[in-house]
């Protein structure tokens, strides 16, 4: 069996076999790592430029227009303008307006 104690310096225990355990020293040891990874910097920069990326992405105004041109039988053409914001942000109305007559070539009156 293998015997368990708690030695200050300089004290001593006998195992079973006869074999005697003393404490003489402790040597103060350390391990380290060093380590460089010379991409770091780029990580960073990428990191900053995603964040202003979606901070830019957040503040453009979104808008979806759809045209759709429909031949008729009498040689006309008929066309329809749809549009959709992504938010209820004012003056959409007054922009689609715009759009749709820009895209119908019709004089503002």
């Amino acid at each position: 069996m293998v015997a368990r104690k708690n030695l200050a310096l300089g004290e001593e225990i006998a195992l079973d076999d006869g074999t005697k355990v003393r404490f003489d020293s402790v040597n103060d040891w350390v391990s380290l790592q060093v380590s460089h990874d010379p991409t770091q910097g780029y990580v960073l920069v990428f990191a900053i430029l995603i964040i202003l990326g979606l901070g830019v992405s957040l503040t453009v105004k979104r808008r979806r227009v759809w045209v759709r041109a429909t031949p008729q039988d009498d040689g006309r053409t008929l066309v329809e303008v749809g549009g959709l914001a992504r938010t209820d942000q004012a003056g959409y109305g007054e922009e689609f307006t715009r759009l749709a007559r820009a895209v119908l070539n019709e004089e503002k009156s």
